[in-house]
């Protein structure tokens, strides 16, 4: 089989191609080189045995080369059709199994380039290297939670059922990082192992609904309290504060003679308010604020 003219090859039954080493390069079928690089079935003395189907069981090729040239038409270089017809089979449309005894460490799996530069690759270790966008409904990270878009500009992020969501960490799950957790509907900003509260600076804090707005947690070296004064005076121990520290202080419950109101604070200890009247017995409400 050989000269320019050959272009199809029709087969009934079983055959056997013999390469012509003189001549090989004329067959050609415009698709697909065909040498001694590669094979289907199984090689006896030289020769190229096969059918005119390939019988089950994995091929074995040594390479595979599919030249189209230029082309100005649909013309799809390589096109596999299969189906698919027992539910106890798992089935597998393409493997590539690699035996990596020694390679360079960026080897890759697959690469697909468009004018030689790369558009698509997936490296020995699994990593995956786009040039352009990824498009999908949604994302599963690890079959643990889901990622998805049902609106323009809107992103989801629940776990792997849709049904909920629990902490957005931003950064490693430790104290040294931050985290956003999900309290029913609220949003509570937390350290990366959820061990505590953690800090949030902005510009400003804007309460948009009415009848909301600042609420401070109540307690030991808590940032907000009252106190009663005792012969025009009163102590108050909390560590919180520190040299930054401003008191700002108003009398919620006249007692006695009033007086004027002043405060003193020790940082790491705490502050004392004072009264110029010695019987001032006024109940004072405090808040402490850190100036930056």
């Amino acid at each position: 089989m050989s000269g320019p003219q050959q272009r199809y090859i029709s087969i009934s039954g079983s055959f056997c191609i013999t390469p012509d080493t003189a001549n090989i390069t004329d067959l050609n079928p415009q698709s697909m080189a065909l040498n001694n690089a590669w094979f289907f079935g199984t090689v006896t003395a030289g020769a190229f045995v096969t059918s005119g189907t390939v019988p089950p069981g994995p091929a074995t090729f040594s390479m595979i080369t599919i030249t189209q040239g230029t082309i100005t038409a649909l013309a799809q270089g390589l096109t596999q059709t299969v189906t698919w017809n027992n539910a106890a089979v798992t089935f597998v449309a393409k493997t590539v199994s690699i035996t990596d005894s020694a390679s360079n460490v960026a080897s890759l799996i697959e690469d697909w380039q468009v004018g030689g530069v790369s558009q698509f690759n997936v490296s020995k270790a699994g990593n995956l290297v786009l040039a352009g966008n990824v498009q999908s409904s949604q994302f599963i990270v690890r079959n643990k939670s889901r990622i998805s878009s049902s609106i323009d500009s809107q992103i989801n992020i629940t776990n792997l059922a849709a049904t909920g969501f629990t902490r957005l960490t931003l950064g490693l799950e430790t104290a040294l990082f931050p985290s956003l957790k999900v309290n029913g509907a609220s949003l509570q900003a937390r350290l990366g192992d959820d061990s505590d509260y953690t800090d949030i600076q902005t510009a400003n804090l804007s309460a948009q609904k009415l009848g909301t707005g600042l609420q401070i947690k109540t307690g030991a070296n808590a940032r907000l309290g009252t106190a009663v004064l005792v012969a025009g005076t009163i102590a108050v121990a909390n560590t919180s504060v520190t040299a930054n520290t401003v008191a700002l202080i108003t009398d919620i419950g006249a007692g006695g003679t009033l007086g004027n109101l002043s405060v003193v604070l020790t940082a790491g200890v705490g502050f004392t308010i004072n009264s110029t009247n010695a019987l001032d017995t006024s109940t004072i409400a405090w808040i402490l604020v850190e100036q930056v």
